[in-house]
């Protein structure tokens, strides 16, 4: 591994450094220091994880460019359409996948391009055994919406069981950028991992610090090894004028994320450029930086987790990008 310094960290932020400068931790605590508002730290030695996931994707919706603003819509269907809907799903519950086929095609005959038909149709192909037919429809649901997710899941699961290994880990590579909270799919992103020879560690971006304003400071609570990153968050929500100088504010703010977890993997790097945080969510902090998915990580590890839906708001190819991040960062070993 090359030697760590400021600078080669700053290179690995090419993006931000054109329009910004991201403060160091010195340059922080100085901006708090000189600051009308008072900020108090505090030592937090045990920490109680509160996190909460947002609800899962579902597959009946995709995203809609309208006057160049992209918005997340959920598939019609018309009255016949309903009606044939209706009449596959009661047969698929009845395990009569044969009606149910018919049914889920006789919505396609009426609304070739109600993508979710594809996906069901596949399914039932796929529970019969016939996977040649299945990845054919999962292939058609995909090309007509690619941010089908179950399509790209099932479509995976197919591909593995033909013993496309590769072709199954970026497919369900694909799927779980699409539905970043389903804990069944990760489960098979696991699995299917494991036969394409990467190994996937269990870990969430939990950073173990809360920041409050209480009359008239603001106290932050971390630990010592999140302090960098929750004072550089205080400063984005708190202090007067800042977050305006460093471009923001705004609901998603990738320079916000970036100067964070700037001050916070400076912390825990040593002289020779050695990672020396046991923390898997810091150790995968350095190897997305060195390998130029720090976008990629704040996408996936941070935002994802808290709005699954952003990943609609992605196009085609930084999905493909979050994918390669899944692949290549997080199903390997720091």
């Amino acid at each position: 591994m090359r030697p760590l310094t400021l600078l080669s960290l700053l290179a690995f932020l090419p993006g931000i450094l054109l329009s910004q400068v991201l403060h160091t931790p010195r340059e922080v605590i100085e901006r708090m220091s000189d600051s009308k508002v008072t900020y108090t730290l505090e030592s937090l030695e045990k920490w109680n994880s509160t996190q909460t996931y947002a609800k899962v994707n579902d597959y009946f919706t995709h995203p809609e460019e309208v006057e160049g603003e992209i918005s997340i819509e959920h598939y019609e269907l018309g009255p016949y359409g309903k009606r044939s809907w209706q009449l596959a799903e009661e047969a698929m519950q009845k395990e009569d996948l044969s009606a149910a086929r018919e049914n889920y095609k006789l919505v396609i005959q009426n609304q070739p391009d109600y993508a979710p038909a594809y996906t069901a149709v596949g399914l039932t192909f796929s529970r019969q055994g016939d996977r040649i037919e299945a990845i054919r429809y999962f292939e058609q649901a995909i090309e007509i919406n690619f941010f089908d997710y179950l399509a790209h899941w099932s479509l995976a699961l197919s591909l593995w069981e033909e013993k496309k290994k590769e072709k199954a880990a970026q497919e369900i590579a694909i799927a779980w950028v699409l539905n970043r909270n389903e804990p069944r799919l990760e489960a098979d992103v696991k699995r299917i991992f494991k036969t394409s020879g990467r190994k996937l560690k269990e870990w969430n971006f939990d950073p173990q610090c809360t920041i409050q304003k209480l009359d008239k400071e603001i106290k932050i609570a971390s630990h010592a090894d999140w302090m960098p990153y929750a004072m550089v968050k205080a400063l984005w929500k708190f202090e007067p004028g800042y977050a305006e100088e460093m471009g923001g504010p705004q609901e998603w703010n990738t320079t916000e994320e970036r100067e964070a977890l700037f001050n916070l993997i400076l912390l825990h790097t040593d002289e020779n450029g050695k990672v020396i945080s046991k923390d898997p969510a810091i150790q995968y902090l350095w190897k997305a930086m060195e390998d130029k998915f720090l976008i990629e990580y704040i996408i996936f590890e941070i935002w994802l987790r808290q709005e699954p839906l952003i990943a609609f708001t992605q196009p085609k190819e930084a999905v493909l990008k979050l994918a390669t991040y899944v692949l290549s960062v997080r199903g390997s070993q720091p």
